[in-house]
């Protein structure tokens, strides 16, 4: 028997919030400097120039980071409104009520989840 696809899923969604945990966990060394620099009377200009050049890099990962947990949660969220449709039997419309949302956005979590097989 292979692993339970719903805990290799939350897996994955654990990793990634802790991979965007940590991405943006380097804002304080990104922005100690600045601040440093700013109680120093640095010009603000200057202190504007090299947090652009140290943050550029922090901020795209971060970026990416959200964005692969974003993945991860909604592969989640496909996954299971399959489950319950498929071997549950419940409806869209049915799920979409106990989930807050439109019918056709439970559709389309079910179209995506029917691309992974």
């Amino acid at each position: 028997m292979g692993a339970d696809w719903f805990l290799v899923r939350i897996d994955a969604v654990e990793q990634a919030a802790e991979a965007a945990r940590a991405a943006l966990g380097r804002a304080p060394e990104v922005l100690e400097p600045a601040r440093a620099d700013r109680i120093a009377g640095r010009p603000l200009v200057q202190i504007a120039l090299d947090l652009a050049k140290r943050g550029s890099e922090a901020r795209a990962d971060a970026a990416l980071a959200y964005r692969g947990y974003e993945h991860a949660l909604f592969e989640l969220r496909a996954a299971v409104v399959r489950a319950l449709v498929d071997e549950e039997e419940l409806t869209l419309s049915q799920l979409a009520q106990a989930m807050g949302v439109t019918r056709q956005t439970v559709a389309r979590l079910y179209r995506a989840a029917g691309r992974d097989n």
